[in-house]
């Protein structure tokens, strides 16, 4: 248990990731080969729920003299100042760039999400932009979580109805150990994972048939009153938000030109159509009313 529990698995990990280091760290690899005055660098922060630990995950993105985009793991830092403020935020920050030598200023660009304390945290000596994914993430979290936001009603019952029940059984399901007599585990719902509730809903719909034969009555209760019918169309909208969100979160080549005609596609899946069942009306209309997919 010490091993896998992270303290005994440092010792073992420590000496393996040094050599990487180093080795990386050479002249010819990596943050060195660059040019250090033209780069962009993504910020996020997260907290794990089970430790409580805070984190700060950092990454440089650039281009190549031969227009590759290259991208570099500075770190994911434990983060260990008094506050979570935006000076505190922007001093850690800026703590870890200057070990590369890196630093900000107005012609370096941050990709961030746009969370209060993240705007705060790079409103100045840089150009801050936000992460297209993570708004996208956010307005489906909304439309699956939330009652209101910015004190204007979500209106989207019938979903979040359904999405709570199939989170309910899923995560009985989980506990029991009864998805070891299906042909697929089921997935848990995570909020840090993008297009989170498709990935729950769609594994759901693949096993629906499968259910009733492992559920107890209590349980089965519950699933005879989902409308499968809600969930196939659910799962076939969100299907479109999952593509797009692949695209944005490509690394290999820069995606900034794509977000105006994924923006416009998901506008048109968005428009309502005549078979469309009333749950999955009122989640096009929550989308295209409140953010109108404003990236």
């Amino acid at each position: 248990m010490e091993i896998t529990g992270g303290f005994g698995f440092n010792p073992v990990l420590s000496p393996a990731v040094c050599i990487l280091f180093k080795y990386f760290s050479k002249p010819e690899y990596g943050i060195h080969q660059m040019n250090q005055k033209v780069y962009t660098i993504v910020v996020d922060f997260w907290k794990d729920t089970f430790t409580g630990i805070h984190y700060c995950g950092i990454s440089l993105h650039h281009i190549s003299n031969d227009w590759k985009l290259q991208c570099f793991v500075i770190g994911c830092y434990p983060y260990d100042l008094e506050s979570h403020s935006a000076i505190n935020t922007r001093k850690f920050v800026e703590s870890k760039l200057a070990d590369y030598k890196l630093e900000l200023n107005d012609a370096i660009y941050v990709v961030s999400d746009n969370e209060t304390k993240m705007v705060a945290t790079f409103k100045l000596n840089c150009q801050r932009t936000g992460c297209s994914a993570h708004y996208l993430n956010k307005q489906l979290e909304h439309a699956f979580n939330k009652e209101e936001v910015n004190k204007l009603p979500v209106s989207c019952n019938v979903i979040q109805d359904l999405f709570d029940h199939v989170k309910k059984l899923v995560a009985h399901m989980r506990k029991s150990h009864k998805q070891t007599k299906l042909s697929k585990c089921v997935q848990t719902y995570s909020e840090t994972r993008f297009n989170g509730a498709y990935h729950m809903l769609q594994v759901f719909l693949e096993i629906f048939d499968k259910l009733a034969i492992v559920l107890d009555s209590t349980h089965l209760n519950q699933y005879l009153l989902l409308d499968k019918d809600l969930l196939e169309q659910i799962c076939s909208f969100l299907k479109v938000f999952d593509e797009v969100i692949e695209q944005l979160s490509d690394d290999k080549k820069p995606t900034i030109y794509k977000v105006l005609p994924l923006r416009q596609r998901l506008l048109n899946g968005c428009q309502i159509q005549p078979n469309n069942h009333g749950g999955l009306k009122q989640l096009k209309i929550f989308l295209c009313k409140f953010y109108n997919f404003t990236f």
